[in-house]
Parts: C-alpha cells; sequence; structure tokens
C-alpha cells in the first residue's frame, strides 16, 4: 500500500529531480524552494478535475468551550483530516438543551466584526461566519477558523456540514484514493505537471498521452464512489432540513 513518501520517491527517480527532495535517503519534501510534493498535489487536482470528481457533503462534531468564540479547523476532531480538504461550509447546527438542532445564521466576516463587542456577555451562539487569527479568546494558529456568536455560555456541541474535495497528501505516511489503488497514475499525472510547469511542450504532450490512456481507463463512478467512501467521516448523523443527501 504506497504512501505519500513512496510516490515522491517514484517521481523524483523518474524524473531525475534528485534537486526537488532533501535527502536521497529518506526522500523528504524539499520545503525550502518548490519540492516534489508540490507537483504531486498538482497531479492529484488534475486527475479530479479531468475525471469530473465533485466536491462531497461531511459532517463532524465540535464541542464548545465556554467564553471561546474562535475553533481553528486544524483543532477539530477529525480523523481523517478534511478540514485540510475543505472546499465551503454548507451550514452550522447546535445543539439545544432539548435535544434539537438550531441552524445558525451565517453572516459576512465584516458583520461578525461589526457585531463583535469584547463587553458581551456569554451567552446562545446565533451567528458563524470564517476567518483567520481571530483575537481575543480564540484558540488559532494561522489557520482558517469558524467564528461564532455570541461567545458560548456552556459546552453547546455543533456539527458543521461541508464540503470536502479531495483529501490531502502531506505527510509521508499519508495515504488516500490515489496513492492506495492508483499510485502509478498519481505519479505519472505529477511528471506531467513538471513538464507543464517548466514549459516543456513536447515533455508534456508525452507524458498526457500515456496519462490519458490511463485515465480512460478508470471507471469514473467507481472512482468518485471510492473517494467518497474513504474521506467521509464515520459519524452517520443526518442533518435536517437540508436538501442534499448524504
Amino acid at each position: 500500500m504506497a504512501t505519500l513518501v513512496d510516490v515522491r520517491k517514484d517521481f523524483v527517480q523518474l524524473s531525475g529531480r534528485y534537486d526537488l527532495v532533501s535527502s536521497t535517503s529518506s526522500y523528504a519534501n524539499n520545503t525550502s524552494n518548490i519540492g516534489a510534493d508540490f507537483f504531486v498535489t498538482r497531479g492529484q487536482k488534475f486527475l479530479e478535475s479531468k475525471l469530473g470528481i465533485r466536491p462531497r457533503l461531511f459532517e463532524f462534531s465540535k464541542a464548545l468551550v465556554v467564553g471561546t468564540y474562535s475553533y481553528a479547523f486544524q483543532d477539530f476532531p477529525d480523523d481523517n483530516s478534511q478540514y485540510q480538504a475543505l472546499k465551503a461550509i454548507k451550514a452550522v447546527y447546535l445543539l439545544t438543551d432539548d435535544n434539537d438542532y438550531k441552524e445558525l445564521l451565517k453572516i459576512s466576516l465584516q458583520n461578525w466584526y461589526n457585531i463583535f463587542d469584547s463587553d458581551t456577555a456569554n451567552g446562545t451562539p446565533d451567528y458563524w461566519t470564517v476567518g483567520a487569527n481571530a483575537s481575543g479568546t480564540g484558540n488559532d494558529t494561522g489557520t482558517s477558523s469558524l467564528l461564532l456568536w455570541e461567545p458560548p455560555d456552556k459546552t453547546y456541541t455543533i456539527k458543521v456540514i461541508g464540503f470536502v474535495g479531495h483529501e490531502s497528501l502531506t505527510a509521508d505516511t499519508d495515504k488516500n484514493y490515489w496513492t492506495i489503488v492508483h499510485p502509478d497514475i498519481l505519479v505519472k499525472a505529477s511528471l506531467y505537471e513538471l513538464e507543464v510547469f517548466y514549459r516543456n511542450s513536447e515533455g508534456a504532450r508525452d507524458w498526457l498521452s500515456s496519462l490519458m490512456s490511463d485515465v480512460n481507463g478508470i471507471d469514473h463512478d467507481n472512482v468518485e464512489g471510492e473517494i467518497s467512501g474513504i474521506t467521509r467521516m464515520r459519524d452517520s448523523w443526518k442533518p435536517r432540513s437540508i436538501g442534499d443527501t448524504l
């Protein structure tokens, strides 16, 4: 079962671009400039665009902290790291005292700052938006964050419904559909993106011809279903009053 480091190693050896890794023993990504992972990521996006793979709905829970209005997505309890693949948030629900779900109202970031008041007492959140590095009692670390208002007066639970694209490959041991099922095609796509990036038209055409032969042989519906199975959260909760079916 291939991982990101396996794909990275094949990509580097086939391209001869050993400068894209920091070590030929560990094949660690070269992060000082454009490294191998840059092209692997572009290759994966190319494959999914060619296959017409659409973002899918997912959901996860978060326990709120009293007085805390900002929640960095990287801190969400998400075993599949889906916050990395977050395309957009569709809705946010709050679990009420009578075990019902209350949908919070989405507002713009500007309006969120307009209603922000450091003297406001904690209460039941009614609004949400997305921001980054909010000040105050937030726990952001520079990533996108869910901002609520008012700050919660007790430990409510919220459900976030959003759209996820593909699962990101960042750590050496990361795996996703492409590394597990079609690592060779992902390597080819990465090599194609390398040629495109450096404007080698002839080399790009050669890789594209070989790559499209492989892509055309893939069952598109099966790929979309498999990716959904790999990236979907284990939570089986179904949101109320949402048109999309999970």
